[in-house]
Order: C-alpha cells, then structure tokens, then sequence
C-alpha cells in the first residue's frame, strides 16, 4: 500500500538507508498437487519446444499468492504483520480448494505468463478479505484489483506475448486438490536463476470441523 511503501523509502539525508524487501502472504499448495503441476509444466515444455524462451516457476516454489504486499516494504513493519497475522487462527479455518484449467496473462492469444487456474470457495474469498483487513489495519493499502486466484507456471521472456492457445489446451481439466491450512509471510529475493521465496511466518488455521 501506499502508506506502507512511503514508510519503505529512506531518507535522503538520513544516516543510515531503511532496509526495505519485497513480500507477499500466500497459500502453499500440498506435496502430491505440486507433483502434479510439475507434470504439466513438462508437458507444457513439449508444447512450446523450440519457441518463446520461457522461464519456469521451480515446483517447490509453487504458491497461491493471496495479498501481495509491495517491492519495498520496510523490514520494520514485519513485527506489526506477524502479530495482525496471528488474528488468522480466530478468523479462518482450513478447508480445501480445486485446481483446474490453464490459462495465461494478459490473455490465451497474446500470453505472457502461464498459469493454472484455481476453484475459489467461499472459505477463500473470506482468508482473503481477512488477510486485506489485517494488512489495512498495518498500514497497507487495500487491493482495488479483482482476485483472480491462480499458480504461475511460467514467464514468457521477451517483450512479446505470443498465441498459447494450442498450448494450453495439450494439458487441461482437473489438477488436484490442495488442503489450505495455514498461510505464510513470504519474503522474495531475485536470483539469477529467477525469484527465490522465504517464509517468514506461519500461521495455522482452525481445523475445518473445530468449533
């Protein structure tokens, strides 16, 4: 938010610069739906050999973004976030969720990232309103964009989307079931090899069927 990233900026006449990182609050995906995602990034790979360069999402960093936070938010502010997160445990239980079809950004015909589509249940939508409330209450700006749930796969490299129509039709339907129960503070770090992911935190949700 803006109020958040303002508090990121160092001042120029400061002694010492404010030690800023790029984070986000997201879902890890289960064991057996990563295997299962890593089968169609292969099989992606074999439909677009010998085309676009294309950057691949390494499976064990698979996620389902829910709140992301800023490119410069100040290290400070991470106390303040670990304990609004804590509020989760009251606010949310776990339950599960659908992963199901591809589809790419901005659109099929002119795609630049790769990803696969997520079922959202009512249970998502309200961790998500949670997490926006907590994230407002520290001081981050709320997200005007539509949520549209999803795991990137893959970033087409270049400046030119292209057409991944025929592609993403050679792996579609049904691609698991992941149980949501907790939700992490990740912390991003670019790498050579592409974005390397952190946690932060944890936070445990109630079980589905506690009281």
């Amino acid at each position: 938010g803006e109020r958040a990233r303002a508090r990121a900026e160092a001042d120029v006449n400061a002694p010492d610069t404010v030690k800023t990182m790029r984070c986000f609050v997201a879902i890890d995906l289960s064991a057996n739906v990563i295997d299962g995602l890593r089968e169609v990034q292969e099989t992606l790979r074999n439909a677009l050999k010998g085309g676009p360069r294309t950057q691949w999402v390494s499976p064990a960093s698979m996620h389902l973004t829910l709140k992301f936070l800023g490119d410069q938010v100040d290290v400070g502010v991470t106390p303040a976030l670990v304990d609004a997160m804590a509020t989760l445990r009251h606010q949310a239980r776990s339950f599960e969720l659908d992963l199901r079809g591809l589809g790419a950004f901005p659109k099929a015909s002119f795609g630049r990232v790769l990803w696969v589509g997520v079922e959202a249940p009512d249970a998502l939508l309200t961790l998500r309103e949670a997490i926006e409330g907590l994230a407002e209450h520290v001081g981050f700006d709320r997200e005007t964009k539509a949520f549209r749930p999803h795991v990137t796969l893959g970033r087409i490299k270049g400046r030119a989307g292209i057409d991944l129509t025929d592609a993403l039709r050679a792996q579609d339907g049904d691609l698991g079931r992941c149980l949501v129960d907790s939700v992490a503070l990740y912390q991003s770090k670019q790498t050579s090899r592409g974005p390397s992911y952190e946690v932060l935190h944890r936070v445990a949700l109630k079980a589905g069927d506690s009281p």
